[in-house]
């Protein structure tokens, strides 16, 4: 799946990316009710959703920070710019003194990255485990949305029993929710 989405144009990418943030600001914005969304910075191969907060106001955002521990939380950012710094693992995260601690239980709607899905909702992470933990300790009531380009959705992947599915897939192509299992 790496050396497929290395082969992904930069260009492509970010006309995909459009469509994916298009896609779901027009989903979330038919809700009935805003919350807070957990939302993530986006590594070299996934989708760019940085402009999805500009898209939906009166929503509340927060970004996901690991520690070297293996343990992942999320915390709430208003102002990307100054509140987002270069972690650990390179990736931008908030900074904890500038940014509330979310409890999982008030995150409405996790985004979650991975490289690959499956039209079921199975998700393949990046091998970490950053998200299966945190994951285990959110609500089932927590709706989760798989964010991929369409050429990471594939037939089948390994699933273990601790594995949280996600119930809609986001793409270049739609939101939709996954298929039964």
């Amino acid at each position: 799946m790496r050396a497929r989405l290395d082969l992904f144009p930069a260009a492509e990418r970010t006309a995909a990316s459009a469509l994916i943030i298009s896609h779901l600001a027009n989903w979330l914005s038919q809700r009935s009710k805003p919350g807070t969304i957990g939302l993530f910075a986006a590594l070299p191969r996934e989708p760019v959703l940085a402009g999805l907060p500009l898209l939906l106001p009166g929503w509340r955002f927060a970004y996901p920070r690991a520690s070297p521990g293996g343990d992942m939380d999320f915390y709430l950012v208003t102002d990307p710019a100054s509140q987002l710094r270069t972690g650990g693992f390179g990736i931008l995260e908030p900074d904890p003194a500038r940014s509330p601690l979310v409890d999982p239980s008030n995150l409405s709607i996790i985004l979650c990255p991975g490289e690959a899905f499956t039209p079921a909702g199975h998700r393949l992470g990046k091998g970490g485990g950053f998200y299966d933990r945190f994951l285990e300790r959110t609500p089932s009531t927590t709706l989760l949305v798989g964010i991929a380009f369409a050429s990471q959705v594939i037939p089948s992947l390994p699933v273990d029993p601790h594995d949280r599915h996600v119930s809609f897939l986001a793409t270049e192509l739609g939101l939709t929710p996954v298929t039964s299992s």
